[in-house]
């Protein structure tokens, strides 16, 4: 044990190394990063996130359109409860982590099954609409591109929820006991978008000693494509400039989007991370969720 952690400790500390050299080697494509990152966090998160994240913490509070939803959707889709339901709804709103917070929080007030907190997992939506068409908005796509993309990822988790075998056990229906105040608000929503923007600075840097010293990995598209899976708003920023038929784009920028970047994905097993919840399972049906997502934008971009 101790030599594993010696070993983690050395590759730790040489590679913080090489990302200390690379950023001396090449200054100006250090700070060009550094500035793309902060634009697309200007142009992208900020108006994609504001507006979501205050509808999704007032609907979380109050989850009126689980109740119009569920006598409809609780046999299409095995909901055990109108609360299964509302956590749904409320993760094409206001994605990952925070809907997986929700999960863990309403599976230790036993107000949802362990079985049924997995099932959620499995086909819960990641990131905004608002995002997805902001950031695929520009050429070379076609102005339905963004909403064909978010069908998708609705058709891919309701297909996940439609085969994915619920209980029968029906529970009741407590209300998510959610803070939330104009004052909640105010004091929160920065706190989270600077969080995401030292993440987005973060991966950017950590991906800098690749480019520098191994620069024909960057090069090769699948070798991109890794470094671009680190973090989804750069990730995607660079997806999009591939040399790719725009058909095969669309789908590739589909799958990436249910992945969600290493990133996301990190910070959703570290909000489960002690808990009965099946981090495999999890990380399996977001592959799944990506192929399904992918393909739907495939043949539509062929048929139409």
């Amino acid at each position: 044990m101790a030599k594993k952690q010696k070993m983690r400790n050395f590759l730790v500390a040489l590679f913080f190394s090489l990302l200390l050299l690379s950023t001396f080697i090449n200054p100006s494509d250090y700070q060009k990063t550094f500035q793309a990152t902060l634009f697309l966090w200007v142009k992208y998160v900020i108006p994609s996130l504001v507006p979501l994240y205050i509808v999704g913490n007032i609907l979380a509070a109050y989850p009126f359109l689980s109740f119009f939803f569920y006598p409809l959707f609780k046999n299409l889709f095995h909901f055990e409860s109108q609360k299964s339901c509302s956590l749904f709804l409320l993760s094409f709103i206001i994605g990952q982590p925070s809907i997986t917070l929700l999960i863990k929080q309403a599976f230790d007030k036993e107000t949802v099954s362990i079985r049924e907190a997995n099932r959620l997992m499995r086909f819960t939506s990641h990131l905004s609409p608002l995002f997805i068409i902001a950031m695929v908005s520009g050429k070379p796509f076609l102005a339905r591109t963004g909403y064909l993309i978010v069908l998708s990822q609705v058709f891919a988790s309701c297909l996940l929820a439609f085969l994915s075998k619920g209980t029968s056990k029906k529970m009741s229906s407590i209300p998510l006991e959610t803070e939330v105040g104009f004052s909640y608000l105010i004091e929160e929503c920065p706190l989270l978008l600077l969080k995401i923007l030292m993440i987005m600075i973060i991966v950017s840097l950590l991906r800098f000693p690749v480019l520098t010293f191994l620069p024909g990995f960057g090069k090769i598209l699948f070798g991109r494509y890794l470094l671009d899976l680190f973090e989804i708003t750069t990730g995607l920023a660079s997806i999009i400039k591939y040399p790719l038929q725009l058909p095969v784009l669309t789908a590739l920028i589909g799958f990436t989007i249910s992945l969600s970047g290493l990133c996301i994905i990190f910070q959703t097993l570290y909000a489960v991370k002690k808990t009965s919840l099946k981090l495999a399972s999890y990380l399996f049906f977001r592959l799944i969720h990506g192929l399904i997502s992918g393909a739907v934008c495939l043949v539509c971009e062929l048929l139409l």
